[in-house]
């Protein structure tokens, strides 16, 4: 009799197993859902002009990761509210303020990204 992966319930035929269409196309449905709810990321980078500046992903993003070149960077997660960074349907905006010498849009500075689809 057939056994089942642990994590999507795929079937594991064993060699004296029939099987049938069906169980194929039961496991390629779980498989399917599977590979939707999964978070897609997305690296890139871009250039500061100093003032206010929209990276355009395509998406909205579920989260975005900015480091930055001291210890501490900038995060946001959709919902949520930060002065330098802003969730938008197709992307992000970074703007050019901190009160705490973080920053994330400085005039000719490169930043990297991590987003989450």
């Amino acid at each position: 009799m057939a056994q089942y992966t642990p994590h999507y319930g795929l079937h594991q035929w064993e060699p004296e197993d029939s099987f049938l269409r069906e169980d194929f196309n039961q496991d390629l449905a779980r498989i399917d859902t599977a590979l939707e709810e999964k978070a897609e990321v997305v690296i890139g980078s871009y250039t500061g002009n100093g003032y206010i500046k929209t990276i355009e992903l395509g998406f909205r993003p579920k989260f975005v990761c900015i480091p930055s070149r001291n210890v501490y960077g900038t995060m946001l997660a959709d919902g949520g509210t930060n002065a330098q960074l802003a969730i938008t349907d197709t992307g992000f905006t970074v703007t050019y303020q901190s009160t705490s010498g973080i920053h994330s849009n400085e005039a000719n500075a490169v930043y990297y990204y991590l987003a989450l689809r």
